[in-house]
């Protein structure tokens, strides 16, 4: 095992560790917060998609059909965990706080668990050359990806049903 190679896996289980914890703790919902995790995964998910699609193993159109499946899969869930989630208001700061439930991290922590598989697979042999195994890949890349964008999706416009997103500005008038 080469150095890089090494550092490259525990900078991946460095990265895994902080999102699992970070799921334990209750967060501020910002709209800024709810795009970078999603614009990072969906940009992760797009380079797995250009290496399944660099395989002559399986027409274009199965694995597209394949990426579709799992992203509308992936919504669904994401939705389902967004509901889940506990809103808390700080009425001080005006801010509204997002937790997630238990079983919203358990569905969440097998959802990783699987697309780190499927990020294995995708760069093994087996996932190279058997056609079942390279669709349940695709579909396993956008399932995820579509849970966390639904996720937070669903987060953002539960936050604003309170109308609190973002405390109003009061402007002082000088007399």
């Amino acid at each position: 095992m080469s150095i890089t190679t090494l550092t490259t896996g525990v900078l991946i289980f460095a990265v895994v560790i902080y999102m699992i914890s970070n799921q334990f703790r209750e967060r501020p919902i910002k709209p800024t917060t709810l795009i970078i995790t999603p614009a990072l995964i969906t940009y992760y998910t797009y380079t797995n998609i250009l290496a399944e699609f660099a395989k002559s193993v399986v027409d274009p159109t199965w694995l597209i059909g394949a990426l579709v499946v799992g992203l509308l899969l992936g919504l669904g869930l994401g939705f389902f965990r967004g509901n889940l989630a506990h809103l808390r208001l700080d009425v001080a700061s005006g801010k509204v706080y997002a937790r997630a439930s238990t079983l919203s991290l358990i569905l969440w922590c097998l959802l990783l668990v699987l697309k780190i598989g499927a990020a294995y697979l995708t760069y093994s042999p087996l996932g190279k050359t058997v056609l079942p195994i390279l669709l349940l890949i695709s579909i396993l890349h956008t399932l995820f990806l579509g849970n966390i964008v639904a996720e937070k999706v669903c987060l953002y416009l539960r936050a604003n049903r309170y109308g609190l997103q973002q405390p109003m500005q009061v402007q002082k008038i000088k007399w």
